[in-house]
C-alpha cells in the first residue's frame, strides 16, 4: 500500500447495494441477489494483487432481515481477509445489523454504525446518512461533527464514505431521494477540501463521477442489479439487469484513480495484433 514514494499503491474495493434477501427469496421479484453477491465476493477473492480494504456503501440487505445479514457475515468470514468497513442504506435496519454484524461495527453512535479505518495511508471515514423508514438520505448533527473533527485532527488525506449521493445524478427519481443536506456536507469539508481525497457513495446502483467542494464524488455500481439509465425529468423508478461490478479504488501517494470492474468473466484476454 503506497505510504510514499516508492511504496505499492493502496488498492480499496468497493462493493455497494448488495440487497440480500433471506436464503430462498429474491429482490423485487426476479433478481437473484444472494447469488450475485456470492459472485461478487468469490471475485473479490480472486483479485491480484490482493486489496487492502474492502468498503461497502450501503444497502447491504433490502428488507432488513436478519438472516440477509446473516448470510454477509458468512460471506465475509469465508473471502474477506482485509479490514471491511460496512455502511448501512435506506434499505438497512441498524438493529438488525448491530445484532448480526456487531463485532464489525463501531461501537460509538456519534459515528452511526460505522468504525473508521484510520491505519491505511488514505484513511476511510464512514458516515451514516439513513433515516429510519425514509428512502431518502441526511447527515445528522453528530455525523456532522464526527466529519469535521475527524478532518481537523489529522492532516493524513481522507476518503469519505456514505450511501446517498451529495451530487445531482440526473436520474430524477433518484435524486428526489439524495441526500437532503448536501450542503451541509460540503461545508463540512470545505475547510479541509485539499484532504478531502474522495466521496465514494452507492444508491443509485450506477458508476458516476462528479465533484463536491472540488472533492472528487465516485457512485458504485451495484453488485447485483442496476437502475436504468433515463436522463428525462419523469423517467420511471426502473432497474435493469445490466452486469454486476464494482469499483477499484488505486492510491498511488498524491490521487486516487476508480475504475469500474465487472464481476463475471467475458471472453478474452485476447492479444492486439496489427
Amino acid at each position: 500500500m503506497s505510504g510514499g514514494p516508492g511504496a505499492p499503491p493502496l488498492l480499496v474495493a468497493q462493493f455497494s447495494d448488495l440487497h440480500l434477501r433471506a436464503p430462498g427469496l429474491t429482490a423485487n421479484r426476479i433478481v437473484e441477489t444472494n447469488m450475485l453477491a456470492a459472485r461478487a465476493f468469490a471475485a473479490f477473492a480472486a483479485l491480484a494483487p490482493a486489496p487492502d480494504a474492502l468498503v461497502i456503501t450501503g444497502d447491504l440487505a433490502d428488507r432488513g432481515e436478519a438472516e440477509a445479514y446473516r448470510l454477509l457475515a458468512g460471506l465475509i468470514e469465508r473471502h474477506v481477509r482485509v479490514p471491511v468497513i460496512l455502511i448501512p442504506g435506506n434499505h438497512d435496519d441498524r438493529a438488525a445489523m448491530r445484532a448480526t454484524l456487531g463485532d464489525r461495527l463501531a461501537a460509538d453512535d456519534e459515528a452511526g454504525v460505522n468504525r473508521p479505518a484510520e491505519h491505511l495511508p488514505v484513511r476511510l471515514l464512514p458516515l451514516d446518512s439513513t433515516i429510519g423508514g425514509e428512502s431518502h438520505g441526511r447527515l445528522g448533527d453528530g455525523q456532522l461533527r464526527f466529519l469535521r473533527d475527524r478532518l481537523a485532527a489529522d492532516p493524513r488525506p481522507a476518503a469519505i464514505l456514505l450511501h446517498h449521493p451529495p451530487i445531482a445524478t440526473g436520474i430524477a427519481h433518484m435524486d428526489a431521494i439524495g441526500l437532503e443536506n448536501a450542503a451541509a456536507l460540503e461545508a463540512a469539508i470545505a475547510p479541509h477540501a485539499a484532504r478531502v481525497a474522495g466521496l465514494w457513495c452507492g444508491h443509485v446502483h450506477r458508476m458516476i463521477h462528479g465533484r463536491l467542494a472540488g472533492a472528487p464524488v465516485v457512485i458504485a455500481p451495484s453488485v447485483a442489479h442496476q437502475v436504468r439509465f433515463d436522463l428525462t425529468p419523469d423517467g420511471p423508478s426502473a432497474l435493469v439487469l445490466e452486469p454486476p461490478a464494482f469499483v477499484m479504488h488505486r492510491w498511488d501517494g498524491a490521487s486516487f484513480t476508480s475504475q469500474m470492474v465487472f464481476v463475471d468473466s467475458y471472453p478474452g484476454p485476447f492479444p492486439f495484433l496489427s
